[in-house]
């Protein structure tokens, strides 16, 4: 059965905290996680200037998940982004063959976009928990970075053009609320702090490097699975771009 889905925009908790539907947590102490299951999540992480270390961006209680994309928010006089890895938990579906459509790495512009779609045919989508990415980061600088899910308005009209965007097999958004498509569901940041330790209170966790898996880091690639199944990233490419130049009238929402 062909797929036909158009993925619009942009696309951004604890374990416990009882919510319907899905959920999504940036885990910067990934040794517990597995592609489909999630361990306790930390939320601080200290790491020395020079060190890569590996966080994990996780969703959990998601249903019929077939593509998405969670804009990482980070500070990139602190940190730069390495590599990825956005094919764990689509990728464990057997007959899944997600393709990752991600900005490209290494990547220092503070905004980077993680994203993937199903592409088989007929589609294997994804019912769980797991992770939805595994990001190395290295630490550039000593001070503080939050790991955040971004939210930008790039042409700064009040009105949110980047930010965390689910859709299921039926093309249907998952999460917004709010009727902007973006993602309105429970999440949970998290920090990197360099040269010095964690705030008190923190659950805090100890850095794991190492490479990644190869993820076939893949260009902006707009292509059908084997029945010609077809996403189509509106405004994508040009955010895309926007993104990465972010210039210096583009503002957060996510507020600091």
């Amino acid at each position: 059965m062909a797929v036909a889905f158009v993925l619009a925009g942009a696309l951004v908790t604890q374990r416990t905290v009882l919510a319907e539907g899905p959920t999504l947590a940036i885990d910067v102490g990934p040794g517990g996680n597995s592609p489909d299951s999630v361990g306790d999540i930390e939320d601080c992480v200290s790491v020395d200037a020079g060190d890569q270390f590996q966080v994990d961006i996780v969703i959990m209680d998601v249903t019929d998940l077939l593509a998405w994309e969670v804009p990482l928010d980070y500070d990139p006089a602190v940190l730069t982004v390495i590599e990825h890895d956005v094919k764990l938990f689509q990728g464990a579906n057997p007959g899944s063959a997600p393709i990752d459509i991600s900005s490209e790495t290494p990547d220092t512009s503070g905004f980077h976009s993680l994203s993937a779609f199903e592409s088989s045919d007929p589609p294997a989508v994804d019912s769980g928990s797991g992770v939805l990415a595994r990001v190395t980061l290295e630490a550039t600088a000593k001070g503080e970075s939050k790991l955040r899910f971004g939210n930008l308005d790039i042409n700064e009209d009040g009105k949110q053009d980047r930010g965390t965007l689910l859709r299921d097999v039926s093309a249907a958004i998952i999460g917004d609320e709010t009727g902007d498509d973006f993602f309105d569901g429970e999440t949970q940041d998290a920090l990197a702090v360099v040269g010095s330790d964690c705030p008190p209170g923190s659950k805090v966790a100890v850095a794991s490097g190492g490479g990644l898996p190869d993820g076939g880091f893949a260009p902006w690639l707009l292509i059908g699975g084997a029945a010609a199944a077809a996403v189509v990233l509106g405004g994508g490419i040009t955010a895309a771009v926007l993104s990465r130049r972010r210039s210096a009238t583009a503002r957060h929402i996510t507020e600091a």
